[in-house]
């Protein structure tokens, strides 16, 4: 069984690309795709993930703050930040809210596919230059 994920990015182009390099593979799904984080919040519950990417700069409802929201709805959920900012607030912001992990968008598909896995796993995935900051 593939494990669930859903994209919540308004970069239509690039939500369409991680979803073509998700769904190519043996272990993932992308079950469904939102351009806010409204939409997605209306279907916790339907779409029932294991892991969500979630950009920061969102129209509505920004990704740490949709963040917050999904995470006091659903404790376990596993939200991977995925983003142009490698700003050290935006990170900490976004990881104060319970994000599992921070990636920038600049990733190449099999660092998309080992984050993803990371995160099934119980891990956190950072992009290097994010994991410095942090550490």
């Amino acid at each position: 069984m593939k494990h669930k994920v859903v994209i919540i990015e308004d970069n239509i182009p690039l939500s369409e690309g991680f979803a073509e390099i998700i769904n190519h593979t043996d272990d993932f799904e992308v079950v469904n795709r939102y351009s806010n984080c409204e939409d997605a919040i209306d279907n916790l519950t339907y779409d029932n993930p294991d892991v969500y990417l979630m950009d920061i700069e969102l129209p509505g409802i920004n990704g740490v703050e949709g963040t917050k929201y999904i995470k006091k709805a659903l404790p376990k959920a596993n939200i991977i930040m995925v983003t142009v900012y490698e700003n050290s607030d935006i990170v900490f912001d976004a990881l104060c809210a319970g994000a599992t992990g921070y990636l920038t968008k600049n990733l190449k598909p099999d660092e998309l596919i080992d984050a993803l896995k990371e995160t099934i796993a119980g891990g956190a995935p950072m992009s290097i230059k994010i994991a410095k900051m942090v550490v």
